[in-house]
């Protein structure tokens, strides 16, 4: 495992996606801690190959959330998620996080911020009651609310 080093708000995730997810393309796509768009799409294509080998089709939506559906109505999508979603050394994880919290801030904290933004809970709610929501499950807000859908998906809204 070579390692790699990278400075910014994502470098140590890019050592620990290349020491924790073997791929020979990933590591290529990881040595320079850079991702290209082209890089992304060779990474795509390595994912969604992966899928369909084994009868599987994988869609992304804008966020880089997966769908993934069975072609022959049998087999386990979730175990196909756990053997192919980093097939590509986990390069287009990487590429979604990044994409989506550039600044690498505290996913709690993103989220409870615009959750206060739009509304669903008033200010002064902080990370540390988000969390405790998140471990008990006793949510103050309605979970079909298209806005905490937004929120968790998209918190800065990019």
């Amino acid at each position: 495992m070579s390692s790699i080093d990278c400075s910014g708000p994502w470098g140590e995730d890019f050592q620990y996606f290349n020491d924790n997810y073997p791929s020979d393309l990933g590591h290529q796509i990881l040595s320079d801690c850079v991702i290209t768009d082209m890089e992304f799409q060779e990474a795509m294509l390595e994912i969604k190959r992966c899928y369909e080998n084994d009868g599987f089709t994988v869609t992304y939506d804008a966020y880089g959330f997966e769908t993934v559906e069975s072609l022959t109505g049998s087999g386990d999508p979730m175990e196909q998620m756990t053997k192919c979603a980093f097939a590509d050394g986990g390069v287009v994880a990487l590429f979604y996080m990044m994409l989506r919290n550039p600044d690498n801030v505290s996913e709690e904290v993103l989220i409870t911020e615009c959750l206060i933004r739009v509304g669903v809970v008033e200010p002064g709610f902080s990370s540390q009651e988000f969390e405790r929501v998140m471990q008990t499950g006793e949510t103050p807000w309605d979970e079909d609310d298209v806005r905490v859908r937004e929120c968790f998906k998209n918190p800065l809204g990019l």
